[in-house]
This record gives structure tokens, sequence and C-alpha cells, in this order.
């Protein structure tokens, strides 16, 4: 996810050419692909057995409000005349946080072991 985030960083602020207009993005996509996979996994780690199946499934919605939420902050800032690169940075706040959110878990876990 940190490396979707500096992609996003890189596409909004740096002068790319197509190319690496178009690697940024793809850099972008495995990035934050593979957050999302690594979500599940951690998901996996953190609930007991029995609690499992649903903490997954709530993980997985809050997931999708994001992707709900993200096309409407965008609009709201397309309809209030930001920069596009003011948009594009944007996108790296959920990131930036859903980060700081894993390390911070992953901080508490290894204290609890």
């Amino acid at each position: 996810s940190l490396l979707g985030a500096m992609a996003i960083a890189g596409v909004a602020t740096a002068d790319l050419t197509q190319q690496q207009l178009l690697f940024g993005i793809a850099v972008r996509g495995a990035g934050l692909m593979a957050g999302t996979v690594g979500q599940i996994a951690l998901a996996v780690t953190l609930y007991p057995a029995a609690a499992r199946t649903t903490g997954i499934g709530c993980s997985a919605a809050v997931g999708r409000i994001g992707s709900i939420l993200g096309p409407a902050v965008g609009g709201l800032l397309l309809a209030l005349d930001r920069p596009p690169r003011d948009i594009v940075l944007t996108a790296c706040i959920p990131v930036l946080m859903a980060v700081l959110i894993i390390a911070a878990l992953d901080f508490y876990q290894r204290k609890q072991a």
C-alpha cells in the first residue's frame, strides 16, 4: 500500500512522459491491489476463529464504503474547482491511513506476543 501511495504522489507531482505515467499508474495499481489482498490475509490473523468470517466480511464492507465515498469526494473536489493534482493527491490520504493502521496493528500484535 505504501508503494501505491508513493506512486500516486509521483504521478500527481512529477512531469512525466506518457510511458512514465502509464508505468506509474501500473505501479499504483499493483501497490494498492497488494494492500487489498494483504488486508484479507491480515484479517485472518487478527480475528479469532469464531469471529473470522464476520470480521473479514466487515473489513471488506468498509472497503466498499471507500469505493463509494472516493468518487463522491473526487466529484466534490471537481465541483470546488480544485486542480487535478490536488484531487489525485487526496487519494493518498486513505492509503496512508491504512498503512499507519496496519503498522499499529503489527506493533500491537508483537507487543501481545
